[in-house]
């Protein structure tokens, strides 16, 4: 699975987290209500067929952590400077965590739509 998201993906020269790039996923893309790209890609389990979240995939599949399907893969590496940071699946990049911390992180980050969001 690492080989297919490593081969699936380009190392960003402009978006960075802790002094390592992001892997900007060129793979099977979809657009979320907000217009945030995220990568997606098809697995095959227990012989059904099933399209997953490739930042969710790389915190279960290569960090082997365990992510419930009430967490969020939450990016780290919230650059500005690259709009493509929903597309990073660098391991070293991802958490989990609640929406409700990542909503906080992104106010705190600046990012949020609503800009005058307050951090509780």
């Amino acid at each position: 699975m690492t080989d297919r998201i490593i081969h699936n993906s380009v190392l960003a020269t402009d978006s960075f987290h802790d002094g390592t790039p992001c892997w900007i996923w060129t793979g099977r893309t979809y657009v979320n209500r907000s217009g945030n790209h995220y990568g997606r890609i098809n697995i095959y389990t227990r012989g059904k067929h099933k399209t997953v979240k490739v930042h969710r995939l790389v915190i279960t599949e290569i960090k082997g952590r365990r992510l419930p399907r009430n967490m969020v893969a939450k990016h780290l590496c919230n650059n500005t400077l690259c709009c493509n940071n929903t597309l990073c699946c660098n391991p070293a990049h991802l958490i989990g965590g609640t929406q409700s911390t990542n909503m906080k992180q992104c106010v705190a980050d600046g990012r949020h739509r609503n800009q005058h969001s307050k951090v509780a």
